[in-house]
């Protein structure tokens, strides 16, 4: 698994085809957009899972993970995103972690 440390002055984080898992981490407030995007090749069923652990104030930015912007709620709670290409688009699905206390 791979480690994206979330750059709060904006930029790129590029995901690779050979790495399946994603740990993106940090908290602070943005001060541009930040973008998540996927590198060559594409192709249909092309899949990653990212595990966000992180604590975002988007300000008035964008955090973008894959074509889609992520939500203030997104953002503020641990979560799964699961994105699968189409063949045109990401299609993701974001899991909300709503377990808050330990087993």
């Amino acid at each position: 698994m791979e480690t994206i440390n979330i750059n709060f002055s904006g930029g790129t984080e590029t995901i690779e085809l050979l790495v399946g898992n994603y740990l993106i981490q940090g908290s602070g407030t943005l001060s541009s957009n930040f973008t998540i995007t996927a590198g060559s090749p594409l192709f249909i069923g092309r899949k990653h899972i990212l595990f966000f652990k992180g604590l975002v104030n988007r300000a008035s930015y964008n955090f973008n993970v894959l074509g889609t912007n992520l939500t203030d709620l997104q953002l503020s709670r641990e979560s799964t995103i699961e994105a699968v290409y189409n063949g045109t688009t990401w299609d993701l699905n974001v899991y909300i972690n709503t377990v808050s206390d330990d087993w």
